[in-house]
């Protein structure tokens, strides 16, 4: 049995920890793109290198929808069940852009 101080426990927190604040500077990342760049029409915000390709709107939801999910995973059961609703909706997005792609080259 773990006590709250063994190496393990620790670890797993750490790790808890840093996974709430990539999904936090992710889900910032998109929401930052959706919002000012392709809402408010900032064109700055919607590539990190200046001529590189763009980040597109399904990119920047699907970023806002997955750290929405690992932010609220570890919550009360109903917090639970949003998050997996969310990781539905990202392979909804996924498969959608995913055919959309495909379906645009042929």
């Amino acid at each position: 049995m773990l006590t709250d101080t063994s190496p393990d426990v620790r670890r797993c927190s750490m790790l808890r920890s840093i996974s709430c604040a990539l999904a936090v500077g992710g889900g910032s990342v998109g929401l930052l793109v959706l919002v000012g760049g392709w809402i408010l029409g900032f064109s700055s915000l919607l590539s990190i290198i200046p001529g590189a390709a763009s980040m597109k709107v399904n990119t920047a939801l699907g970023l806002i929808v997955v750290a929405s999910a690992i932010l609220l995973d570890r919550g009360t059961q109903s917090q639970r069940r949003l998050a997996q609703l969310c990781a539905t909706l990202v392979i909804l997005i996924s498969l959608a852009s995913f055919c959309r792609e495909t379906l645009d080259n042929k």
